[in-house]
């Protein structure tokens, strides 16, 4: 939880679980018990809750048009590392339904062993229950249209593997049943080994070795421009070279994110002037432009700078205005520039697309 807010909600379903199972097994002196440590975790939740209320004034401007954005990336969770494996957890819910089902039929064998076999299977199915719902509530009601990554469903589908697998397990006899279902689970463990081998060993971003190709040729009197701006942050980890360096637009904190400051700058969008003087000024000496990161092909040579935010459409959405912004780069560099040329970057192995940053360099003033 303190590492990811929206993980809260796991514990939530968790305590609200045990706090059931333990009212039914002895009633409600332990169900008090266990709700001790759970009303510590919840108020260590409590110094954080000035910085999430300051976090409303700015958070929309990570906001994006999502669409179908939330449920690519759910599908992208389920059918990592490979798309079949989506069929894994289909069967598996499948199974865990009908599991259910067949625990909640059953009428022999209520010894005190069953009973506690019911419990376990209650405690895994409210925790499924209420942390899925928890997690829908979330994305639609909280985190609004902010961009969802795969991994953001990371968390769920963890304590979903858990909490599933005692429903979707029958209590199996059968030597030959319980063979066959080994080998199936073997068999998808070996079917998952090699992609997911291959994805522990990418780079999660080349921004180390792109930071020390600037830094060994970039000199004083040139300039480097790193876009969209948050990768500026990554940026500032690694550089250590001589030119100076600013993101686009230019942000006075390049060290963590600081969407309020973003904010400011889509307030007053035409304020990108001061920085694209700067780089003509640059050119002008003599000195050359690193452009670090995306360039956006555009082949208009006239941009027209957005209006101040909010825009009417998007809202607060800072999609535009990165997309917009990047354009006006793009512009700048070919227009005042007389020639151009890209930077390879040699890596060792598959780099996340995520940050895989390109290096273009631009001298001359046209």
């Amino acid at each position: 939880v303190q590492t990811l807010y929206q993980d809260a909600i796991l514990v939530l379903a968790i305590g609200i679980a045990t706090l059931i199972v333990a009212y039914l097994k002895g009633g409600l002196r332990r169900a008090l018990v266990l709700l001790a440590p759970f009303c510590v975790a919840a108020s260590s939740l409590l110094p954080y809750v000035g910085h999430l209320q300051e976090a409303r004034r700015w958070s929309q401007v990570a906001n994006v048009s999502a669409g179908n954005a939330r449920h690519t990336a759910f599908l992208d969770a389920l059918s990592s590392p490979t798309e079949w494996f989506v069929v894994i957890w289909v069967a598996v819910a499948l199974l865990a339904i009908a599991g259910a089902i067949r625990g909640t039929l059953r009428k022999e064998g209520r010894g005190e062993r069953h009973q506690s076999r019911e419990h376990i299977l209650l405690y895994c199915g409210i925790t499924f229950a209420v942390s899925l719902a928890g997690f829908l509530l979330f994305f639609v009601y909280v985190a609004g249209s902010v961009s969802l990554q795969p991994w953001h469903f990371v968390p769920l589908l963890v304590l979903s593997a858990v909490t599933l697998t005692p429903l979707a397990e029958p209590d199996v006899r059968n030597t030959v049943l319980r063979a066959c279902r080994t080998l199936v689970t073997t068999a998808a463990a070996a079917l998952v080994l090699v992609p997911s081998a291959r994805d522990l060993a990418m780079r999660m971003t080349s921004m180390d070795l792109t930071a020390s190709v600037v830094g060994r040729e970039a000199r004083p009197d040139d300039l480097v421009i790193v876009n969209p701006w948050y990768l500026g942050i990554s940026f500032s980890r690694y550089y250590r070279g001589s030119a100076p360096w600013t993101t686009f637009p230019s942000l006075q904190e390049r060290t963590v994110h600081r969407y309020d400051l973003l904010k400011d700058r889509m307030r007053q969008p035409e304020t990108i002037a001061e920085d694209i003087r700067r780089i003509s000024a640059t050119l002008q000496q003599g000195g050359k432009i690193w452009a670090v990161g995306q360039l956006e092909v555009n082949t208009n040579p006239r941009v027209s700078p957005l209006a101040p935010a909010p825009l009417s459409v998007t809202g607060w959405s800072s999609g535009p205005y990165l997309q917009n912004w990047s354009q006006h780069l793009t512009t700048t560099l070919a227009i005042n520039s007389i020639k151009g040329r890209m930077v390879p970057v040699d890596t060792d192995r598959k780099v996340n697309p995520l940050e895989s940053p390109m290096i273009a360099v631009f001298e001359g003033l046209r």
